[in-house]
């Protein structure tokens, strides 16, 4: 059976370097991972995009939205459930991207079944932004093993 015939892949990242404050934009150097993750997905057929709700995580997306003309789906970093409940709607054969926290991203991971390695106290360490999860798991919350892929994107992080 075809990964398309029952599953969906999953992109996930954290959001890119980002400023200090509440609610803080990206850096220069979180500005240029976003135009890289760009890049690095620009042969993959994403067709929806996720993200929190928070500054950092729509910019860091939005180079790749903007270059296929798809609409950012936005869901508060605060409500998981939401977020979960969103990819088991997802069609088997769809690849999208979620572009999440150091918190939310391996929830999100573990939530659909994979395992999310190198964690500090649950969590991508502070440092690293470079990390691109490939997860292909089972389409509607169906049977079947989830896969997790790590990859590596942009400027390598000084914690990697």
């Amino acid at each position: 059976m075809e990964r398309a015939e029952t599953m969906v892949r999953l992109y996930a990242v954290r959001h890119g370097e980002k400023e200090r404050g509440r609610d803080p934009a990206l850096t220069p150097a979180g500005l240029e991972r976003a135009g890289a993750l760009a890049t690095t997905l620009a042969d993959e057929p994403i067709t929806v995009v996720f993200t929190s709700d928070y500054r950092r995580c729509q910019e860091t997306i939005a180079p790749l939205a903007r270059a296929r003309g798809l609409e950012p789906i936005v869901i508060e970093a605060a409500d998981p459930h939401r977020q979960l409940a969103a990819l088991h709607a997802l069609p088997a054969g769809t690849t999208a991207i979620l572009c999440g926290h150091a918190n939310t991203v391996p929830q999100m991971i573990q939530a659909l079944g994979g395992r999310c390695p190198d964690l500090q106290f649950g969590m991508i360490p502070e440092a690293v932004h470079d990390r691109l999860f490939r997860v292909d798991f089972p389409a509607g919350g169906g049977v079947g093993e989830t896969e997790v892929v790590v990859q590596h994107f942009g400027a390598r992080s000084t914690g990697a």
